[in-house]
């Protein structure tokens, strides 16, 4: 049904429709199977068409900064090529694409492109400094840790995905983390070896070129800038913590959705099907509900009726009465939420619409023969009707019948899937109590008085009991008293004229979707529900239910009639007269007054204040145990050893008589699925920060520690450096989440993997620049000359990544398919967020105390090639700005330690030294030595020229 793309032929409805004469603008497809095509396509198409405009915007961008075809063919081949090679991974895992994983190739591109952009900066200042010849091995040799260690944290961030219950981010998280550990093979392989051969022609500059070279636009920048952080590291530092906290707050906030047409944009082909779908026949997303009844409910398995006892007569129920069941929930569900109602869902569909040619009268003395020839009708054709009706079936499991509803909800209503799936559950969740509190009423009504069981004598008639029910809801009820019962309450009346006003009126200036919403807002009215269903089963047990009858009666008291509390107080009519009744059915709470004088008379009570299904607004799950947990419990407790996951204690009690839990009902289809996994994606989202963030720490306290030092207890692991050096990493999953959680905007599959992804990319850019101020440590610099260093190494290339790879990433968000969409515009606010935290907040954190666990001990003097820092320049003139000209001689790519010449002529060598001289300047300028310059090393230039 698919249509033409760049991978599959044309679908074979579409070949149909053009042998027909159709043209394919002609044909509108809808339902669940076309939504998994048309997801899979606009994934693909828009994927694809905007491929071409993403590399367009990161080659131009990458010329910029590069000035060099060459260079910028190469890091391209080395993103480009580790995408599609991700694409292998899943070829070779035996797995397919789907249209999260289309997202993982651009995931993979940024990642090698990163790693390409800081090898290539560092052969660049390899070759302005010391010439081409090994260029590219001295670049590697600086990079390549940093580099291995970024990925493989990357990778631990990408893995915690696999948490998720939602296969398609399973698969994202397992295939791209094996993608970015095998961009390191073209990084440490390809790379070098294309620089040596491909020459981009950067070579060697002299001292004079050196010291008129004028750094870029980005150095200077960040060059300034980082002086102001350092200086203002306090402020800085508080703002960014409390920041943190307010979107840590929003976080709590956020909503998520999973809704199939939402992840399309409206001008894609599958939403104008929708919607000429839904305007031309009725409504589409299908919405199943399965009420599922035992077997020891069936009145043809209890044995001969006439060897049953009266009471396992009137317990059982036979075919018909249990096709009633289906079709009276399927009434209620269409009268809360049909047109009548709220609007929400179309015609439902069960096996009575297919099989009851008129409803069947309830119970009548005249009628009973016929219901019994049509009850015996069906039983003969029930195995046709397994066979041959889609909405009914056995279970073979335990021979319960499965009685299927089908219902269709609007696609463009904007319901809450969540709100829906709970309001439904208390709309059907009081018809299936009713069921079980007539079983209770019946054994009422069959069992003997306390008097009548000491003198072992039946005197009691069943077939002329009577019923008392307080806190009766139905029109067509009347009081014991012979008055009208009111018909409902306070709640229920505004309820209706909240619901006539929804649909009147005040509907002229609402649309579909707003009209839809103030229906859905108001409450069930479940009391309603549960007295009108548990009159019609008493009728179909011969009870005349509101007035006196010549049979069976059930006398109805509503509490919202002022007379019941004069009836039923103390010295009222009814008080001294309730021996007379074979139980009191309490439908609502009546009050301790009442309630004492009903525990006084010593009637049966029939507590039945439990039809009313609470749900919790946060998690929308019942509080109250529903029918198919007890019955689920009922079942855990026949079973030898069974054990019952009990939610409450109340469930338990109710469970506890297992004939009491026959009916229950199932709640599947396309919306609960959805329902259920937007939770899952909350939680997903919640556990793999949670889990990515706590691996990736561990590595980093591993990996932070003093490895100059020997392993000791205190030096085993450097877990305040470790947690420390994470706050940064946490700030653009805080902030971007945060900030989507304040405006109200939903997170979906596009937006929960780039949370994840996110911490990995943040903690590339902090291993980068930890790694030069950790060797700028280690040369004898202090922590602020220290952070000049990381600054002047690593900031223009982090700056160059995050506009190479977050602008182009941006061209996504010009597709028609959301997740997409909401990927590139995610990563690329990720990644100026995530700059903002290593550029910022994190040198700000090294500058103040905290920077402290995050030092290391100072190399010794020929302790080897490492105890020089590459490119740093320990004495820059004294007569210039202290800050700017020793960032721009570090710019300059000098590798060598200033030297004085000796008395022979020749260079006289100083190895850094371990002690700092004294501050003569502030970090933002001003004259004298830059702060942490060695002693030994300070030279004045102009005395220099004068020898």
């Amino acid at each position: 049904m698919g249509r033409p793309d760049f991978f599959k032929p044309v679908g074979r409805i579409y070949q149909l429709a053009e042998e027909s004469g159709l043209s394919p603008a002609e044909i509108h497809l809808g339902g669940p199977p076309v939504d998994n095509v048309a997801i899979d396509e606009e994934g693909t198409i828009t994927l694809v068409n905007l491929v071409s405009l993403s590399t367009a915007i990161g080659l131009t961008l990458a010329y910029i900064s590069f000035r060099s075809i060459s260079v910028t063919l190469m890091i391209f081949f080395v993103g480009g090529v580790s995408a599609v090679t991700s694409l292998g991974f899943v070829w070779f895992g035996g797995s397919s694409l789907d249209a999260v994983l289309l997202s993982m190739p651009s995931l993979v591109y940024v990642l090698g492109l990163s790693g390409a952009v800081h090898i290539v900066n560092y052969y660049r200042e390899e070759c302005h400094e010391s010439g081409e010849r090994g260029a590219s091995e001295r670049a590697l040799s600086h990079g390549w840790f940093a580099c291995t260690l970024a990925a493989f944290t990357t990778a631990l961030g990408l893995i915690s995905l696999t948490s998720s219950n939602l296969v398609p981010i399973q698969k994202f998280g397992l295939f791209s983390a094996i993608g970015t550990m095998a961009t390191l093979l073209l990084l440490f392989l390809f790379l070098p070896s294309a620089l040596t051969i491909w020459s981009p022609g950067y070579r060697q500059r002299t001292k004079s070129e050196a010291a008129a070279h004028k750094p870029g636009v980005l150095f200077r920048f960040w060059d300034r800038f980082g002086a102001f952080i350092v200086r203002n590291h306090t402020p800085v530092i508080v703002g960014s913590l409390l920041l943190m906290v307010l979107m840590a707050v929003g976080m709590t906030r956020i909503k998520t959705s999973v809704q199939l047409l939402k992840l399309f944009d409206d001008s894609a082909k599958v939403i104008g099907d929708y919607e000429w779908l839904e305007a031309n026949l009725g409504r589409l997303v299908p919405m199943e509900l399965v009420v599922n009844v035992s077997p020891s409910s069936f009145a043809e398995a209890q044995g001969d009726p006439a060897e049953m006892s009266d009471l396992d007569r009137e317990l059982s129920l036979n075919f018909l009465e249990r096709l009633e069941l289906s079709s009276r929930v399927r009434q209620v569900v269409e009268r809360e939420f049909g047109e009548e109602g709220r609007g929400v869902i179309g015609p439902g569909m069960s096996t009575d619409v297919m099989v009851l040619p008129n409803a069947i009268s309830r119970y009548d003395s005249g009628l009973d023969r016929t219901r019994s020839i049509f009850n015996d009708a069906l039983l003969e054709n029930r195995p046709r009707l397994d066979e041959e009706v889609d909405y009914f079936r056995i279970d073979p499991a335990d021979e319960s019948e499965l009685w299927r509803i089908s219902l269709r909800l609007g696609a463009f209503n904007d319901v809450d899937y969540g709100r829906f799936v709970a309001d439904l559950q208390q709309a059907v969740e009081p018809v299936l109590t009713a069921y079980r509190h007539r079983d209770q009423i019946l054994r009422a009504v069959h069992a003997p008085t306390e008097a009548e069981a000491e003198a072992e004598a039946g005197t009691n008639d069943p077939d002329k009991a009577s019923l008392l029910i307080v806190g009766w809801k139905g029109s067509e009820a009347t009081s014991a008293a012979g008055g009208p019962t009111a018909d409902s309450g306070p709640a229920s009346q505004e309820s209706s004229d909240a619901a006539t006003n929804a649909g009147g009126s005040t509907a002229a200036g609402m649309t579909e979707a707003e009209r839809v919403a103030a229906l859905m807002s108001q409450p069930i009215d479940q009391t309603a529900i549960f007295c009108r269903t548990l009159g019609e089963l008493l009728e179909n047990r011969g009870f005349t239910v509101g007035s006196r009858g010549r049979g069976r009666t059930a006398y109805t008291l509503s509490l919202n009639d002022p007379r019941t509390a004069e009836l039923l107080s103390t010295g009222g009519a009814l008080a001294g007269q309730l021996d007379r009744f074979a139980c009191v059915v309490l439908v609502s709470d009546p009050g301790e007054s009442i309630r004492r004088v009903l525990d006084d008379s010593g009637v049966t009570i029939v507590d039945a204040t439990d039809h009313v299904l609470r749900i919790d607004p946060q998690t929308r799950q019942a509080i109250d145990p529903t029918a198919a947990v007890l019955r689920r419990q009922a079942e855990a407790r026949r079973e030898p050893g069974g054990v019952v996951a009990a939610n409450d204690a109340a469930a338990n009690d109710t469970a506890a008589n297992d004939d009491e839990v026959r009916v229950s009902a199932v709640y599947t289809g396309i919306v609960p699925i959805v329902y259920k996994a937007q939770r899952t994606l909350l939680a997903s989202l919640a556990d793999s920060i949670s889990m990515s963030f706590w691996m990736i720490a561990t590595t980093m306290m591993v990996l932070l520690r003093d490895w100059r030092r020997r392993v000791s207890p205190m030096n085993l692991i450097n877990i305040s450096g470790g947690l420390v050096s994470m706050l940064p990493n946490l700030f653009p999953i805080l902030l971007i989440f945060g900030i989507m959680g304040w405006a109200d905007l939903e997170v979906d599959i596009g937006s929960m993997m780039t949370a994840s992804v996110a911490l990995g990319v943040a903690v590339d850019d902090t291993i980068h620049f930890l790694s030069w101020f950790r060797a700028g440590m280690r040369a004898g610099l202090d922590r602020i000359t220290a952070i000049r260093t990381a600054y002047a190494k690593v900031a223009t290339a982090m700056t160059q990544t995050t506009l190479i790879a977050g602008l182009g990433l941006s061209a996504f968000a010009f597709s028609t398919f959301t997740p997409t969409q909401r990927f590139g515009l995610l990563m690329l606010t990720l990644l100026f967020a995530a700059l903002i935290g290593d550029l910022i907040m994190l040198p700000a954190l090294l500058a103040s105390r905290l920077g402290k666990f995050l030092e290391v001990s100072v190399w010794p003097p020929g302790a080897g090639k490492g105890s020089i820092v590459p490119g740093l320049v320990l004495a820059p003139d004294e007569a210039a700005s202290g800050w700017a000209s020793t960032a721009a001689t570090l710019a300059s790519g000098s590798t060598t330690i200033e030297t004085e010449p000796s008395e022979s002529g020749g260079a006289k060598s100083a190895a850094p030294s371990a002690r700092a001289a004294p501050e003569t300047s502030s970090p933002s300028g001003g004259s004298g030595a830059p702060v942490g310059a060695p002693h030994g090393h300070r030279r004045d230039r102009r005395a220099s020229r004068d020898r």
